[in-house]
């Protein structure tokens, strides 16, 4: 087994006990404009950086490389390092708001399933 092959299996793996699968990968959308990222593993929504493309593109057009506005990252990034920050992003998103968003629809169809008053 050859290095290359060694650290990407490792990768995978670091990515995966986050949660980010290839599936998550493939569905992520980088054509939504000025989209929040997480830069790091273990990051809170409240870690959360704006990004901006590197370089002048036309309108309409998904950039190759982006520039994730935190100090610590090394500017360019590439659209599959991207990805994986802005994954991070979904997922600290969807742990944060899920809960709160699930609770209002249970309570929702709670109330509609209720007898009105007469």
């Amino acid at each position: 087994m050859s290095l290359l092959n060694v650290l990407e299996k490792f990768v995978t793996e670091q990515l995966a006990s986050e949660g980010i699968t290839p599936e998550l990968l493939a569905v992520v959308d980088l054509e939504v404009e000025y989209s929040p990222v997480i830069p790091f593993a273990g990051g809170l929504l409240e870690h959360a950086v704006k990004v901006r493309a590197w370089g002048f593109y036309p309108e309409g057009v998904l950039p190759d490389k982006f520039e994730v506005l935190h100090p610590l990252v090394s500017n360019p990034v590439d659209r599959d390092t991207l990805k994986v920050m802005r994954a991070r992003y979904l997922l600290a998103r969807d742990a944060y708001y899920g809960p709160i968003v699930r609770r209002w629809f249970k309570d929702m169809k709670k109330a509609n399933d209720t007898p009105p008053c007469n």
